[in-house]
């Protein structure tokens, strides 16, 4: 058995690992949910915003339900003049769950912190009940 050289193995490990580290940091966390989960809210494309919501959540109210709170949401939204940004406050993640407080800071100058909590669902985060 040939093992490559000591420099072959050296440039290999550095390749796996950047593509390990590439990898991780193009997966959304938790923050990057709540912020498309905003985003979708504000342009009322609602289908993408129940996309971020655990299965848990939908099942317990309900589709319509939901779909009257992300209405009543984007209205509160469309008031403020639109999201101008989302920053996290702090953070805490788990191997399945996420808890963030986020500040969003509105057009009209106004902000609201808020505290979402987040599980880890088929591989991506979404959000569930703050219980």
């Amino acid at each position: 058995m040939i093992l490559p050289s000591r420099s072959a193995r050296l440039r290999l490990l550095i390749a796996v690992s950047a593509t390990l580290v590439s990898c991780a940091l193009l997966r959304p966390g938790p923050a990057d949910t709540v912020r498309s989960f905003y985003a979708a809210v504000e342009k009322g494309d609602f289908d993408a915003a129940l996309s971020f919501v655990a299965k848990e959540l939908r099942s317990s109210l309900g589709e319509d339900k939901l779909r009257a709170g992300l209405a009543e949401q984007r209205r509160t939204i469309q008031a403020k003049k639109g999201v101008s940004d989302l920053s996290v406050v702090e953070g805490e993640v788990t191997d399945q769950v996420a808890k963030v407080k986020v500040t969003v800071t509105f057009g009209d100058n106004s902000s609201d912190t808020e505290d979402w909590k987040l599980i880890k669902e088929d591989g991506r985060w979404r959000v569930t009940a703050n219980k």
